[in-house]
């Protein structure tokens, strides 16, 4: 049996209740049926609806069409109604839809205030059903917050029951993977593909009902789906044997969390996250920090939030944060600079990274400063594992030379002497040799290593990086490599090594 949502804050008195949700309708019925509860076990409570076109009615008439046509319009006005509220007999609960709207006035703020006492006294409760957790600070203290959870399984259940009986529509034998697929959508999301996919199809599709989850992410403020192109696969990642075979491991299991990835800039920290991406079948995801911070009170933290129950709600998948420093390197002095919005920002995800459950979203965040980074996201539980990514060994840089020089069809000869080069250089020298047509020793000249402009920077890396973090790079001499290949090693390179031993 499913835990009441509301009951207990409204047996224990309380005037002032928000509920955020982006499902008004279900929450009211929540609502509605967990009072129809309490008045069978205690005293009666009557259920009041509110909204600023029908006004204050009782709960009853479901149709708008049939609240307009017994609408009050003296109780249309937000103050009105607050004032309508406390002459109502005995107990009663008051759902609001969108009052929040009215909040930033201060005639409405006052008058909440003025009635607090009076509400508690007589059993009265305002339930404001909102998308959004913007309470004025002069509130702040009056009202519980309450999250209207997701439809569970059985919920899904009853809508796919419901649905194809009532267009007589043969539920499918994978039933069960259309519901699961659905886990993370509202009730009206997941009627709406169930819908789309009979159209399209003529039957239940999964992977509709996972097109609908893609909707999630584009109206995310902070979110964006990553397109993954045939080249994001490690056929076309050279190096990094370690933390590929860590992480499709890892992967393979219900335990993972994630993984930062500290390096050099160009070394293939982000190109590995949409490689992985590929490789696994999951959607990856990248979240801008940057893109979470707004001008209102209140704002910034939603963002984040709604952004953190996004990536939730996708379940299985990447989710990929480059350059984590960027974002999060104010954290420490916010109370300085911004009043501690970013300090906030950062403990709503410090959060979320330590308490989400394993074995849903494997987050894998890139850095170049770990001066910048704030230690506590450092510690044992935020990550499976701290990789340090190096400039490519010889033997690395070799199979990249022959990857990209393949892709831009130019001959593997004349290569310009070894000068400290990134991957991402190696890659770019190819493409200039194959756009100018050049040589690839020709090509170079454009070309300054990372490790000539920021040397002194990668030598800080690599002395803090030793016994703090994995190394991502196998270390071999070019003779006799300690470790040819991993589990999904690149085709080529197994195609030759197949052929040597023939």
């Amino acid at each position: 049996m499913k835990e009441p949502i509301i009951e207990s804050y409204i047996l224990g008195g309380f005037p002032y209740v928000w509920i955020e949700t982006s499902e008004p309708h279900r929450a009211e019925m929540i609502v509605e049926k967990e009072i129809k509860n309490i008045s069978t076990k205690t005293r009666p409570y009557e259920t009041y609806y509110w909204d600023v076109v029908n006004g204050l009615k009782k709960l009853g008439t479901k149709t708008t069409s049939e609240r307009q046509a017994t609408g009050s319009e003296d109780t249309t006005d937000p103050m009105a109604a607050i004032n309508k509220i406390k002459d109502l007999e005995g107990c009663a609960v008051v759902v609001a839809w969108n009052y929040h709207q009215f909040l930033k006035n201060p005639e409405v703020i006052q008058t909440l205030q003025n009635h607090l006492i009076e509400f508690k006294a007589s059993g009265k409760t305002l339930v404001v059903l909102s998308p959004t957790t913007q309470i004025p600070l002069e509130l702040e203290k009056m009202f519980v917050i309450i999250d209207v959870p997701l439809p569970e399984e059985d919920e899904f259940q009853n809508i796919l029951t419901k649905i194809s009986e009532d267009l007589n529509v043969k539920v499918p034998k994978n039933k069960m993977e259309i519901i699961s697929s659905a886990k993370g959508l509202t009730e009206f999301e997941f009627e709406n593909s169930l819908a789309l996919s009979l159209a399209k199809h003529g039957t239940y599709k999964a992977e509709v009902i996972q097109e609908q989850k893609s909707q999630l992410v584009k109206k995310s403020q902070i979110l964006m789906y990553m397109k993954l192109l045939h080249t994001d696969t490690f056929a076309y990642l050279g190096g990094l044997e370690i933390i590929k075979d860590f992480c499709v491991r890892m992967m393979k299991s219900d335990l993972y969390r994630g993984v930062l990835a500290l390096g050099v800039p160009g070394t293939g920290k982000s190109a590995f996250s949409k490689a992985l991406g590929n490789e696994t079948k999951l959607p990856v995801l990248a979240m801008d920090f940057g893109k979470s911070f707004g001008s209102l009170l209140g704002e910034s933290e939603q963002r984040i939030r709604n952004g953190l129950k996004v990536v939730d709600a996708v379940r299985k998948s990447i989710l990929f944060i480059d350059e984590i420093e960027k974002g999060l390197s104010g954290v420490a002095s916010s109370h300085l600079t911004d009043g501690g919005t970013g300090a906030r920002v950062g403990s709503t995800f410090l959060t979320w990274l330590q308490e989400r459950p394993a074995g849903q979203c494997f987050v894998i965040a890139t850095c170049n400063d770990i001066s910048k980074l704030p230690p506590e996201y450092l510690r044992a539980e935020r990550w499976d594992a701290i990789f340090f990514v190096d400039l490519p060994t010889i033997v690395e840089k070799k199979i990249i030379w022959k990857i990209w020089s393949d892709f831009f069809n130019m001959k593997l000869e004349n290569l310009p002497e070894d000068i400290g080069w990134s991957g991402a250089e190696i890659k770019t020298c190819c493409r200039l040799a194959a756009a100018l047509d050049y040589s690839l020793k020709e090509a170079s000249q454009y070309i300054i290593p990372i490790s000539h402009s920021m040397g002194e920077k990668i030598d800080t890396l690599r002395s803090w990086a030793e016994k703090r973090a994995i190394p991502a790079n196998m270390k071999s001499t070019e003779e006799e490599p300690k470790y040819k290949k991993v589990c999904l090693m690149d085709d080529y390179l197994i195609k030759e090594e197949k052929e040597k031993s023939l």
